[in-house]
This record gives C-alpha cells, structure tokens and sequence, in this order.
C-alpha cells in the first residue's frame, strides 16, 4: 500500500491560520496566537512559526509589530472583478471526458445567469491572476488543493467541488452512500467475495471505502486488503483513456495472481472507464460479464454506444454539482466573511446488465 506523503508541518499551520482569517474567527487587527501559545497548541519550533508568518505575511494576511505582536492585516481583499476563478481537470479534458464537461456546463450555467465570466487557473499562472477574480471553484486533487490554498490571498471566497476541505465550502457526492448501495446491490445478488479497483488514497476514495466495507460487515463478511486493487495512473494523459488502460492492466494482473484462489466473484471500479478497461481484461481471459463476474462502475456519465454490456453504475449527478458549487461561491462573494458551507448531494444506483447473481 502506498504511503501518502505528508505536508510540512508550518503549511499545515500556515492553512489552518488562513482559515481562520476566511472565515473571521480571526478579524482584521486581532492578534495571531503567540508563539508560546502555537508552541503548546500544535509542538511546533520557533523556525517552523517563522516560516508560517512569513508565508502569511508574503500574501498579505498579517503585519507584524516589534514589541507587541503578529496581527490579522487591518484591510483585507475587497476586489470586485465580475469575474470567477476555476482550477480544474474541466476545461482541459472536457473534449474527451463527459464527466468533465457536465461539471463545467453546470457551472457554467449559472455563471452565465448572473453573467459571470470563468477564468482558468493552471499551475504556471501568473500570481498576479489572483487579483482578477472575486472567487474561485477547484476541482483538484487533495495535494494541489493544499498548494492552491497557501497561495490564495485571504478573503477570497473558494468551493472545492467534490472534496471536503477543512475550513473550505465544499459541493460533494454522498460517496459512502454511492458505495454502499453499490456493494448491498451485489450482495443481494448473492455475492460474498466482492473486489475493488481504486486509484490513491483521498477523502473521496475514503467515503467508498468506508461504504463498501460497512455493507460488507453488515452482511457478515469482513472486508479483506486482498479485495482491494491500485490502479497506478500516469500523470500527463487524458483521464479517461488512462483509467480505461489501467483498469484492463490492473484486472489482467489480478487475474494472473490470485483472483481466482480468492473466489471473487463481483467487482466494483472507481469509474466507469476503469470498469470498461476490468470488463475488457475479463473478456481477455475468457470470463463472461455478468454470467462469471458482476462489474460494478462509477460516475455514470460517460457513454458507450458500442459497449456491451450496459454497466450497472452509481450515477453521480455532475452537472447538478456544477450548478450547486457555482451557486455556494457567488452568494459567498456576495456574503463575504460568512462561515465554510458543506452540500452533500446523492448519488444513485443505476442498474444495467453487467451485474447478475454468481455462477
């Protein structure tokens, strides 16, 4: 299992205080906790505060003050653009990926509405881009979320989308949920030994785990790390084609070791390109979908015309995502200063062919 790398520990301190100037638990002029107290509170050394201040002080957050203390900056961000931010896979890969193209047409949607532009933000912009945007949606991974946040001057509204971030609103899937209906589903099929393919470690991939090992134990069953498959992607290429690879590299692996000495009899993807790539490598092998193996995919938006069978798939309503994250990031611009907000919208289990009851 691979080891998740861990920021350094004056980052972590460095967002947390941020956050707390976001969200005015901190306001302009109060005084930021004293060494003594960042010491006692979180074990940090005298160098890792120095750095912490000196990251907030680069981003304007605070003013230091010889001989009495570190303070909130009396006049944070109040620009007023007309302009939204996006980081994101969406407008890179919305030619290739529904999935993406969903999401920013619901944004999009709304944006338009209140006649909103998107600007995007990749990783080589200009930092002066900050200063051109009221607020910004992101869509990223748990570490470039991070980078994104130590960045990103104070006051300025944010949504992540699809990923819960401590001190930051968020639009999520109940993805516990999505996971769970999706094992219950396979289960009452008559399935026992019930695999899955996922690529990393998030909160995202977390909340399936979680769900599909509680439907497990439910049932009497303990989930077991031999169920449990990585799919290693390569940075650089269009995610759908690279899940679609590395589900088919993956499940051909797995079948060459111990699949069949497990007896697993059913699988669930991480998505549907994945689950398409695991169908393939069991058709490689001369296994049948569903008759031999139930597949179980995820997302639900892509579509494959000339794909048999039709996937069963926990059907993650993207656009509506779209809608809701664009909607929670202007009334914040508008409401400046108000609490991190958190929308869990369902998904639902969406039953097609590529699942029946065991052989």
């Amino acid at each position: 299992m691979p080891v998740k790398l861990q920021n350094p520990k004056y980052l972590d301190l460095a967002i947390r205080l941020r956050s707390d100037v976001e969200n005015g638990r901190l306001k302009p002029g109060d005084r930021l906790p004293s060494f003594v107290e960042l010491r006692n509170e979180h074990r940090v050394s005298r160098g890792t505060v120095e750095k912490v201040h000196a990251l907030l002080e680069r981003d304007g957050l605070i003013v230091r003050e010889q001989g009495r203390g570190v303070f909130v900056a009396p006049t944070l961000r109040s620009a007023a653009n007309g302009i939204i931010g996006f980081a994101g896979g969406g407008f890179t890969e919305r030619s290739s990926s529904l999935f993406w193209a969903h999401l920013v047409d619901g944004i999009q949607q709304e944006a338009a509405e209140e006649q909103l532009p998107l600007l995007l933000l990749t990783r080589n912009s200009d930092p002066s881009i900050w200063n051109k945007i009221d607020g910004l949606l992101m869509s990223v991974n748990q570490d470039e979320t991070q980078t994104i946040l130590s960045h990103m001057p104070a006051g300025l509204p944010c949504v992540s989308i699809l990923h819960s971030v401590e001190g930051v609103s968020s639009v999520v899937v109940d993805d516990y949920q999505g996971a769970k209906d999706a094992t219950e589903h396979l289960l009452s099929l008559g399935h026992k030994r019930i695999g899955f393919l996922i690529s990393g470690f998030d909160s995202l991939i977390d909340q399936r785990m979680s769900g599909y090992r509680d439907a497990l134990q439910t049932a009497g069953i303990e989930p077991s790390l031999n169920g449990i498959r990585q799919m290693h992607l390569r940075i650089g290429r269009d995610s759908k084609s690279e899940f679609i690879e590395q589900g088919r590299r993956t499940m051909r692996e797995w079948l060459q070791s111990n699949w069949s000495s497990l007896g697993y009899t059913a699988l669930i993807a991480q998505n549907d390109n994945a689950a398409v790539g695991a169908i393939e490598a069991l058709r490689e092998a001369g296994l049948r979908v569903p008759q031999d193996v139930s597949v179980v995919g995820y997302d639900g938006n892509e579509t494959y015309d000339y794909f048999t069978p039709r996937l069963t798939t926990v059907q993650v309503p993207i656009q509506e995502i779209g809608v809701a994250a664009a909607r929670m990031l202007i009334d914040g611009i508008r409401q400046r200063g108000g609490k991190a907000e958190r929308a869990t919208i369902p998904a639902r289990l969406k039953i097609g062919e590529s699942t029946g009851p065991p052989p």
